[in-house]
């Protein structure tokens, strides 16, 4: 029972993740492309707020293709909206410890 009761209380949490505005998602798309060797072959998913009070981070899912021109497969990024703006990709062995912290619940593949 007490499962079940923390499940109810965990699940509207989970679900109602909210949407960044149109306008950050685009910021937050156009800047993890620069990071990327193909940043035409890009396939986000998931786009949703990060753990900030100021609703300026972008959490979300990329796979793009590598040097090899195959697609290198799904990885966690977020991207923080400042001057200049932060972007770190799962793979960046520097900031990617940072992940967790800024997009709670954002399992790594």
């Amino acid at each position: 029972m007490k499962i079940f009761a923390m499940a109810l209380m965990i699940a509207p949490t989970i679900c109602l993740a909210a949407s960044p505005s149109k306008a950050l998602s685009t910021r937050a798309v156009a800047a993890v492309k620069l990071k990327l060797t193909d940043p035409d072959s890009a396939k986000f998913e998931g786009l949703r707020l990060g753990n900030s009070p100021a609703n300026n981070v972008v959490c979300g899912l990329v796979n793009a293709k590598n040097q090899l021109g195959g697609y290198a497969g799904r990885k966690v990024f977020y991207y923080f909206d400042a001057k200049p703006p932060i972007v770190v990709v799962q793979g960046d062995a520097s900031m990617e410890h940072t992940i967790p912290v800024m997009c709670p619940g954002f399992a790594t593949p």
